[in-house]
């Protein structure tokens, strides 16, 4: 996964604050990148003022889609996600209709999800790293299932500012 932040765009006093903008989102994929003869998605994701790219490929979307089915119990219809292709997986007609069919996906499953937004979801659009809620949730995880480990070991554990800056606005 990369992510690409609004940080890159001059926005870094920003959080995204998803739970509070309400229907202030979008979600659009605009266009692909083709690596190692791979093709990723990019994800443009927008949260009120803050928005971010992540760049996934078909086979992420497929166990995002499986996962919210298997282990959440989703009811989601399998036609909903793009199928695979196996052979001309690579033509640009093909890229394009999978690119709006993804996209499609996504715009059907947030809003659907967006009152409970598993972690799977909210991990694959990169809100840990970007959304206040998400960022505190990752935190308390971490910490709740490693932080006697980490002050046990007298092992550094690094903050990112956005973290600093969530915990500076806690303290007061």
């Amino acid at each position: 996964m990369k992510l690409l932040s609004s940080a890159q765009n001059k926005t870094t006093s920003k959080m995204a604050h998803f739970v509070r903008e309400g229907d202030n989102y979008q979600i659009n994929i605009f266009n692909t990148k083709e690596k190692e003869n791979c093709t990723f998605y990019v994800i443009h994701v927008k949260v009120g003022d803050v928005f971010w790219d992540v760049e996934r490929r078909y086979r992420e979307f497929s166990a995002l889609h499986e996962t919210l089915v298997l282990e959440n119990g989703v009811a989601l219809s399998t036609d909903l996600l793009p199928p695979k292709k196996i052979l001309g997986n690579k033509d640009k007609n093909f890229i394009e209709k999978r690119r709006m069919g993804l996209e499609k996906y996504l715009q059907t499953v947030v809003p659907y999800l967006q009152k409970t937004m598993p972690k799977q979801i909210s991990d694959f659009l990169g809100f840990q790293y970007y959304d206040v809620n998400f960022i505190v949730l990752r935190l308390a995880r971490l910490f709740y299932h490693s932080g006697e480990m980490i002050l046990a070991k007298c092992k550094k554990y690094s903050f990112t500012p956005l973290e600093v800056s969530i915990s500076f606005r806690f303290c007061w």
